[in-house]
């Protein structure tokens, strides 16, 4: 089914190119970065002879096509000739020598290389030019030297400059158009080959991960902005030549070869991106094969139906700004739920588009057509395919016993994520149909990554169709409406959790704030349940309705899974923090670690994107997020905390409340009598209800004090390299009220801390209190009240936007 998107876009969350496989998923305060893992035991793995790059790398195409091959590169290597002949003069001078001497000692000043490599920049753009020369018009791409252009970062993350850069074929690029997404190969030229070990192997030292990892970036850019399957990056040094193959499992590489002495081989290479055994004439190799652009006919008839809709106008506000770089893409809908680099479109569907438009002639027209969020991603195979947790959620909150649960805690479900459906663009078994009794009209092996690791490794391309539309959270207009929605997601996570499923990453990403029509408060929703798994309870729940579904004996347990570390670095549980560096013994993920989540969380929407009073000023955020260490985290919450603001703060009430149950959890520790780190007290572990509680007695307007106009300020990570003196404020939380101040060792090493005050476990019991008001189901535009005393609670002067 053929999905035209309604829209640019959204960035779920960055796509990192990573070497080698995590069970981690991770990131600081700058975030997105590339990671390239090179702690393989055989490094050479990846490596292959330049031969057999290019033939199963770029290929096969059968005896017919390789023939096809062997003649075009005979004609590329003839075009490309008098450039070879030049490079070959341009080494071959005094100045070069020279250099290539100094190079093997490692002795040439920086500003040196530089020049050398500007100097090298031309004949090589040369050199690729006359070899592409030799392609029919339609299939020829414009070369030139980029590396003094600054490309716009596809996700606002890596600024670079590739050397020398190929675009896409046919495509005329004046100097000033260049731009990642009219890119399809990059070129980085280097003055010393620090990629490899004088054997030839990758090298693993500082100066080579970072030459891979500007190799990694260009790949990156290459693929976030074209929508490839996979690209290809070369990295040349002097004679030497090397091939990369890029795609979300990690690279391939080729054996560095003399690229002078063997002239066949980049023209080769070129031919093959360009000339894929099969595809439309203007195919490439690695192209996106189920993604077409949106003809303009489609566009209007879009516009047209959004245009009926007062939201999608303000939303969208007009033509132009709705679709941008607009697609058609193929995914599946589910008829019911019976019996998963990530990219996330608005999109409509076609059949909603035409059943709408039959409509209007008649005597009742149907509503505007739905949006879904379309979200496109590479699942790695020993993950569960996301779709089974939201069936099995979805399972549980429409049964009766569901429905009971959600009604007796209050639980607001309206935004909850739903799976509409879910589309394997790697599957190929025989019995694979859609609705009309087709099958796959894509290739199928392009879709799966194809290394030589064990299938858990591989990665396979997924589009999961969804429900709701998502904004962002850091554009909250209110603190209010962000609290709601992280509300709203702590109601979600408990209704998941009754179900039988964990998320294990909560995090600023995978909370949004619901689009739907008509909607005057915020709504709230979690998404992003790739890193998820069930609980025991769950497993078992799923394989007495889906049981058809366990493929794979990976899938058959959930105590190794649980065992894992997984997540997002900022907002990690301290437990968790501790565990991926040191593999703590009985640990497993629970539901008190995706709780604890949203205490650090809203913490980080703070120190981000509020007006706060840390001495730190915008730096507080790297100084607590980038940190490896969870005693930073435990010197966050050690000790009870006393604000230095008004306490009637609704948004600095809630941290608090939530900051207080995170510190139980982690009780003060002493050591005695051949004993380390003995607690003094059991943890409490943070508990839904109670969570919930602290949510809803903050959102209580007559209690707390909430601006309407206190909305996402834009956080500033250029103010982290400034010389400006820190200003001397008052902390958004007092350091420490110490009741009887002492020395003592926490779980994590020795912080300043004291016993719990009567004043405080008193003020916990009364926020446990159940709260007996039988109102509205979750934190209206007042919030339930959270006692008797304060049960008829009024609406606020106007509905809070969002």
């Amino acid at each position: 089914m053929s999905l035209p998107v309604a829209a640019d876009n959204l960035r779920a969350s960055s796509a990192s190119i990573e070497a080698a496989d995590h069970d981690e998923r991770h990131g600081t305060a700058a975030e997105s970065d590339v990671e390239i893992d090179s702690d393989d035991d055989d490094p050479t793995a990846n490596r292959a002879p330049v031969e057999e790059f290019l033939a199963k790398r770029m290929g096969p195409g059968g005896p017919t096509k390789e023939s096809a091959v062997k003649r075009a590169t005979t004609k590329a290597v003839q075009a490309g000739a008098a450039g070879l002949e030049k490079a070959k003069e341009l080494y071959a001078s005094p100045k070069f020598v020279s250099a290539r001497q100094g190079q093997k000692k490692e002795r040439s000043e920086a500003y040196m290389e530089e020049r050398l490599e500007a100097d090298m920049e031309g004949p090589i753009r040369d050199y690729l030019a006359g070899v592409v020369s030799s392609f029919s018009e339609s299939k020829k791409p414009e070369v030139a030297v980029t590396a003094r252009k600054t490309f716009t970062s596809a996700d606002k993350s890596h600024v670079t400059r590739p050397d020398i850069s190929l675009g896409k074929p046919g495509l005329k690029i004046n100097e000033q158009e260049w731009k990642w997404l009219n890119k399809l190969a990059t070129v980085q030229l280097k003055f010393h080959d620090r990629i490899h070990e004088d054997d030839g192997t990758l090298g693993t030292s500082d100066s080579a991960l970072h030459a891979l990892v500007q190799l990694a970036k260009d790949a990156r850019h290459l693929m976030m902005s074209s929508d490839r399957c996979f690209v290809f990056v070369v990295a040349i040094s002097f004679d030497t030549a090397t091939l990369f193959r890029f795609d979300t499992e990690g690279f391939f590489t080729s054996k560095p070869f003399n690229w002078l002495e063997n002239p066949r081989y980049l023209p080769e290479f070129l031919y093959r991106i360009y000339h894929p055994s099969a595809g439309h004439p203007q195919a490439t190799l690695g192209e996106e094969d189920t993604i077409t652009f949106t003809d303009k006919a489609t566009k209007r008839r879009i516009w047209a139906a959004l245009e009926t809709e007062g939201d999608h106008v303000a939303a969208f506000k007009d033509e132009e700004t709705a679709f941008g770089r607009s697609l058609c893409l193929t995914a599946a809908v589910f008829e019911e739920v019976d019996g998963e680099r990530v990219l996330v479109f608005r999109v409509m569907i076609d059949k909603d588009l035409e059943a709408y438009e039959q409509s209007l002639g008649g005597d009742d027209p149907l509503p505007c057509p739905q949006l879904y969020a379309l979200k496109d991603s590479w699942r790695q195979g020993c993950r569960r395919p996301e779709v089974d947790y939201y069936d099995l959620i979805e399972l549980f909150r429409k049964s009766e016993k569901g429905q009971a649960f959600i009604k007796q805690h209050k639980l607001d479900e309206s935004a909850m994520a739903r799976c509409i459906g879910s589309l394997d663009l790697s599957d190929t078994v025989k019995d694979f149909r859609f609705k009309d009794g087709t099958g796959p009209d894509w290739d199928t092996a392009r879709h799966k990554t194809t290394s030589d690791a064990g299938d858990g490794l591989h990665r396979y391309h997924t589009r999961t169709l969804l429900t709701p539309v998502g904004t962002r959270l850091d554009r909250f207009t209110s603190t209010w409406a962000l609290v709601t929605a992280v509300y709203h997601a702590a109601c979600h996570l408990f209704i998941a959790f009754e179900a039988g499923v964990l998320h294990r990453d909560v995090s600023e990403g995978n909370i949004m704030f619901a689009e739907m029509i008509g909607l005057k408060t915020p709504r709230g929703f979690l998404v992003d349940w790739d890193y998820a798994e069930f609980t025991e309870k769950g497993l078992e729940a799923f394989k007495k309705n889906f049981g058809s579904r366990l493929h794979s004996d990976q899938y058959d347990s959930v105590d190794k899974s649980l065992k894992h570390f997984t997540g997002t670095w900022p907002f990690l549980a301290i437990e968790v923090m501790a565990h991926s560096l040191g593999g703590r013994k009985n640990f497993k993920h629970e539901s008190h670690h995706d709780l604890e989540s949203l205490f650090w969380l809203l913490y980080w929407m703070g120190v981000r994107h509020t007006k706060h009073h840390l001495p730190a000023g915008d730096r507080a955020c790297t100084e607590l997020f980038d940190s490896r260490a969870p005693e930073t985290k435990m010197g966050t919450i050690a000790g009870t905390a006393k604000f230095s603001l008004d306490e009637r703060n609704g948004f600095h009430a809630i941290v608090n409340f939530i900051r207080t149950d995170v510190l139980q959890q982690y009780p003060p520790t002493t050591s005695g009598a051949g004993h380390k780190h003995v607690s003094v007290m059991l943890p409490r572990l943070m508990e839904h209800e109670v969570t919930l509680n602290d949510f809803r007695v903050a959102l209580d307007r007559l209690t707390y004090d909430w601006s309407v106009n206190d909305g996402a300020l834009v956080y500033n990570p250029s103010a982290l390299h400034t010389n400006e003196p820190k200003q001397k404020q008052p902390s958004l939380f007092q350091e420490v009220v110490v009741d009887n101040a002492s020395q003592h060792q926490s779980k994590f090493g020795s912080k300043k801390s004291g016993s719990w005050s009567r004043r405080t476990k008193s003020s916990l019991k009364r926020r446990r209190a159940e709260d007996e008001d039988d109102g509205s189901i979750g934190p209206t535009d007042a919030g339930p009240s959270s006692s008797k005393k304060r049960k008829s609670s009024v609406e606020p002067e106007e509905p809070v936007p969002f």
